[in-house]
C-alpha cells in the first residue's frame, strides 16, 4: 500500500496568514458573514469535514445597536451551514463555542449539563451559535459537534488576550 495523501486544508479568514500558516492552507480572505463568497469556497472545496472558528471574541460593541458579534457569530454560522447544504455536503461540522456561555457557574466542576448564564454579547452570541448549528443538525442532518474551549492561545493571538500580554 502507498503513503495516504497529506490533507487538504482550506481555509476562510480576514487579514494575512503568517508564513508558515500560508504553505499549509489554501486560503481565501473573506467576510464569513458573505453567502455568495463562502458558498463559492465551500462548493470549490468539497469538505468531508468543516472546523468553524470564525468569531468576533473580543470588544464592546461601538454603540448600542451594534450588531458585529451577532453578524459574525450567529449569522457566520448560519451561513456557513448554508453553504454546506447549498453544495449537497454533510460533512462533519466543529464549531467552536466557548467557556463564556457559562458565565459565573454555580458549579464546581463545570459539567456541560450546567446552565447557560451569558454575562457578555460575545457570550451570549456564542450561545446562540450553538443553538444555529445544532438547528442545522435536527432540521437537516449536518453532523455538528460543539467543543466549549476554556482558554487557548498561538501564534499571532491578539494583544488584548492574557496569555500574548504575559508572553509579552
Amino acid at each position: 500500500g502507498g503513503e495516504a495523501a497529506a490533507p487538504r486544508l482550506v481555509g476562510i479568514g480576514l487579514g494575512p496568514l503568517t508564513p508558515a500558516a500560508a504553505r499549509l492552507v489554501e486560503y481565501h480572505e473573506g467576510e464569513i458573514t458573505d453567502y455568495d463568497f463562502v458558498r463559492e469556497v465551500v462548493a470549490a472545496a468539497r469538505p468531508d469535514r468543516a472546523i468553524h472558528l470564525a468569531a468576533l471574541t473580543f470588544g464592546r460593541p461601538e454603540n448600542p445597536v451594534d450588531q458585529r458579534f451577532l453578524d459574525v457569530n450567529v449569522h457566520g454560522t448560519r451561513v456557513v451551514c448554508e453553504a454546506l447544504l447549498a453544495a449537497g455536503l454533510r460533512p462533519r461540522l466543529l464549531v467552536t463555542s466557548s467557556s463564556a456561555v457559562y458565565g459565573a457557574a454555580r458549579e464546581d466542576p463545570i459539567t456541560e449539563e450546567a446552565p447557560l448564564r451569558p454575562q457578555t454579547l460575545y457570550a451570549a452570541s456564542k450561545a446562540c451559535q450553538e443553538l444555529v448549528a445544532l438547528t442545522y443538525h435536527h432540521a437537516h442532518g449536518l453532523e455538528v459537534v460543539v467543543t466549549r474551549a476554556f482558554n487557548h492561545t498561538g501564534p499571532g493571538e491578539h494583544p488584548h488576550f492574557a496569555a500574548s500580554t504575559f508572553a509579552r
